[in-house]
């Protein structure tokens, strides 16, 4: 009985896993999303790129960036107690820096040719930045 419960629960588990977003299923979806689109309607749904590089045959580079997002770990403490006296020992804590950055290749008429995803962190609720802010 305890196997049975076990290999279950480690069915359920990889099959949350396998649904999560991952970068290269965010590249993919993102790929078939915007390959060919004006790249003008990517700006107005997500904003504008803060960086850009003309290309010798006239298209454009765009990079565009999430913004910097960052999530609070709190630290762990540990307490000893010795008769009358204790001491606490405090470790660990921090932040999480979240990022996602891409670049578009855009032609001279203003169409998505390229897209590559340069850094992607995990979310906040996903494995993909990336997936979370180009939902």
């Amino acid at each position: 009985m305890k196997i049975t419960k076990k290999l279950i629960a480690v069915l359920i588990f990889t099959g949350i896993l396998s649904s999560c977003a991952t970068t290269q299923s965010t590249f993919k979806r993102l790929e078939s999303q915007w390959i060919g689109k004006d790249f003008d309607r990517f700006v107005l749904r997500h904003g504008s790129p803060y960086k850009q590089f003309n290309l010798n045959n006239g298209d454009i580079l765009y990079t565009w960036n999430s913004g910097t997002s960052s999530i609070n770990i709190p630290q762990s403490a540990t307490t000893n107690i010795y008769g009358n006296t204790a001491s606490t020992r405090f470790y660990g804590g921090g932040s999480i820096k979240m990022y996602c950055e891409i670049q578009l290749q855009v032609n001279s008429k203003g169409f998505i040719k390229k897209l590559a995803i340069l850094k992607d962190t995990f979310g906040m609720w996903v494995p993909s930045r990336c997936h979370e802010t180009l939902e």
